[in-house]
């Protein structure tokens, strides 16, 4: 179904997997059926119980948010990025903590 990766243009491989957060999006704020329904049945192999459709709607809508599927990126990690970074600074040295 799948074509190997290694036909591929590294370029193409790079563009899809950068679509999947905004398809991920998109099967959430529609509502899609079937990931509705394996939503549903998951939970409900794990618990036995089946879950209220409202609450499987309401989870599904929690996830319509790209923070959700966004990875922080710093200066120090991806040097195109401008700006100081959101970690502190690793202790070196005698800073270390001990156990």
């Amino acid at each position: 179904m799948f074509p190997d990766p290694a036909d591929l243009d590294p370029n193409r491989v790079s563009r899809a997997a950068s679509a999947l957060p905004g398809a991920w999006l998109a099967l959430v704020k529609r509502r899609d059926p079937i990931l509705f329904d394996a939503l549903a049945h998951e939970v409900m192999l794990r618990t036995g119980l089946w879950p209220d459709p409202e609450s499987v709607q309401d989870f599904l809508a929690s996830l319509d948010t790209p923070s959700h599927l966004e990875t922080v990126r710093t200066s120090e990690t991806h040097p195109g990025i401008g700006g100081p970074s959101i970690y502190p600074t690793p202790r070196r040295g005698d800073e270390a903590v001990g156990f």
